[in-house]
């Protein structure tokens, strides 16, 4: 399967279940398939790591890894606190390479896509 394809996957996934948590106010893709080419297959031993942001607190259980669709993904939670300003983005390096490229898959209140564009922006600068 193609990496895309696995990100359409996971989409689906938080759209249909994710999005559904309470206190739920976004996600995005994390991890090493941020830095892969959309066209490239990705390993079927390999995870696609899911991101979902929460208002609050996170849940008390964490999903970890399950296979949906023949995907393997790994989600985990992010309460909103953490991804409040780009500076606060850009000095959490686990962080920052979500966010140098377009990569949130849901964000109801649109604070998450702006968040990224101004993370994006300065990702590459020196300090």
């Amino acid at each position: 399967m193609l990496v895309k394809e696995a990100k359409a996957v996971a989409h689906q996934w938080v759209q249909e279940e994710g999005s559904k948590l309470p206190g739920f106010v976004g996600a995005f893709y994390h991890g090493s398939t941020n830095w892969l080419p959309a066209d490239v297959i990705l390993p079927a031993t390999s995870d696609l790591d899911i991101m979902l942001v929460f208002e609050d607190e996170v849940p008390a259980a964490k999903l970890g890894k399950f296979r949906y669709r023949d995907v393997l993904l790994e989600v985990s939670y992010l309460p909103q606190a953490q991804v409040q300003s780009p500076e606060q983005v850009l000095g959490n390096y686990h962080l920052a390479g979500s966010f140098r490229q377009p990569g949130i898959i849901a964000d109801p209140s649109g604070r998450l896509t702006e968040l990224q564009a101004a993370v994006a922006a300065a990702y590459a600068n020196r300090r």
